[in-house]
């Protein structure tokens, strides 16, 4: 509970101050920006060995007048896609996302959260 200091110290204003205090420390601050950091990477990691499919599906229809005849044209398109993937046969792509893990585990250890 990050607020459960505040049943301990009843003086409104010496709470003010411990406020204050936890507002403007940079050492937090930026312990808690390396934990999002290190979040971030096992997340681009771990998605490093997932397939990725893309599909497009789109329509035009125009209407256009030549030689004075009106006619409609119309266009579909459909494309599906999917980005180069690797199998993981000997675990390297599973090793980086393991360490990712583990550095992400640590910066929440350095800032002294639980999750």
């Amino acid at each position: 509970m990050i607020n459960g200091w505040r049943s301990m110290f009843i003086d409104p204003r010496l709470q003010r101050l411990i406020e204050l205090a936890l507002d403007s420390n940079r050492d937090l601050r930026q312990s808690v920006l390396n934990v999002d950091i290190a979040y971030s990477q096992y997340g681009i990691l771990r998605a490093a060995h997932l397939p990725a499919v893309d599909a497009t599906i789109g329509a035009a229809r125009q209407r256009g007048v030549a030689d004075g005849a009106s006619g409609v044209t119309e266009q579909q398109s459909a494309t599906i896609g999917m980005n180069a993937f690797e199998l993981d046969l000997f675990g390297p792509a599973r090793s980086l996302s393991d360490a990712g893990f583990a550095r992400y585990r640590a910066s929440i250890e350095a800032c002294g959260q639980r999750a």
